[in-house]
C-alpha cells in the first residue's frame, strides 16, 4: 500500500540521516584532531575548489530525468524508462570521468589558486571520487524512480561511509 511505502521511506531516510550524521561526526573529529589550523583551512579550500570544479559534472541532472522516468514507469513503458536511464548514463559517465581527469591533472594549478601546495594531494585524492560518482548517480536515480527508498538511503549511507574511509586514508599519509 502507499501508506506502507511512505512509512518505509520515512524510516529508511531517518535512519540513514542519523547514521550519516554519526559518520560525519567521526570524520570531523578525525580531521580536527589530525590537522593543524592551517592544514584544516587548506583541506576546506581544496574541498570547495573540488566542489566548484565538480559543478561541471552537472550534479543536478537527475532532477531532469526523474519526472520523465517516473512517468514512464507509471505508464508501464519500461523500454522508454531503460532508454532514459541509458541516456543519463551516457551523459554522466564521460562527463564525470573528464572532470576527474581535469581535477587530477590541474591540481597543481588549483593549489596555486588556493595558495598552498598542500592542496595537491587532497585534490588528487578528491579527483578519484569523480570516477566512482557516475556509478553512484545511476544507482541513486534508479532507486529513486523505482521508489526503493531503503536502497537509496542505504546507498547514501555507504557513500558517506566512503568519505570516512577517504579521510582515514588521507590522514594516514600525514
Amino acid at each position: 500500500s502507499m501508506f506502507k511505502s511512505v512509512l518505509e521511506g520515512i524510516v529508511a531516510y531517518a535512519t540513514s540521516k542519523v547514521l550519516i550524521q554519526g559518520v560525519n561526526l567521526v570524520a570531523a573529529l578525525i580531521v580536527i584532531r589530525t590537522l593543524s589550523v592551517f592544514e584544516y583551512g587548506v583541506w576546506q579550500l581544496a574541498q570547495s575548489a573540488g566542489a566548484i570544479i565538480g559543478m561541471l559534472a552537472l550534479p543536478y541532472l537527475e532532477n531532469i530525468f526523474v519526472t520523465d522516468m517516473a512517468r514512464d514507469l507509471g505508464e508501464n513503458n519500461p523500454g522508454r524508462y531503460r532508454a532514459e536511464l541509458a541516456s543519463f548514463s551516457r551523459i554522466v559517465f564521460p562527463l564525470s570521468i573528464a572532470v576527474g581527469f581535469a581535477l587530477f591533472f590541474l591540481s597543481p594549478i588549483v593549489s596555486r589558486w588556493i595558495g598552498s601546495e598542500l592542496a595537491i594531494p587532497v585534490l588528487k585524492i578528491f579527483s578519484l571520487t569523480f570516477f566512482l560518482a557516475p556509478i553512484k548517480r545511476v544507482y541513486l536515480l534508479f532507486f529513486l524512480t523505482k521508489a526503493k527508498f531503503a536502497f537509496e538511503a542505504g546507498f547514501q549511507f555507504l557513500n558517506r561511509f566512503g568519505y570516512l574511509v577517504f579521510v582515514l586514508i588521507f590522514v594516514s599519509f600525514l
